[in-house]
């Protein structure tokens, strides 16, 4: 659909590892909208580790949206009315 977004959005986690000293985070937070984004992000460290490229696993990834945006999705525990930290 939008391969150049796709692939460029990668690069996000190209920049992260070079400016860790090609070490892989512990945990990264990315903006939501769509979720392109927080997908791409994680399939670049995926790539580098899948080319030996950094050690490790994909770091955990946590997604953030602004208090004021529309949901991108529902909460995900029964019950409750905000999906929380």
């Amino acid at each position: 659909m939008r391969p150049y977004y796709a692939e460029g959005s990668k690069t996000v986690a190209y920049e992260i590892a070079e400016q860790l000293g090609w070490e892989l985070p512990d945990r990264c937070v990315v903006p939501i909208a769509s979720g392109s984004l927080y997908t791409k992000i994680a399939k670049g460290f995926q790539e580098f580790i899948d080319v030996g490229l950094l050690d490790g696993d994909v770091p955990t990834m946590n997604g953030a949206q602004a208090t004021a945006a529309r949901r991108s999705r529902s909460p995900t525990r029964p019950g409750t009315t905000s999906a929380g930290p």
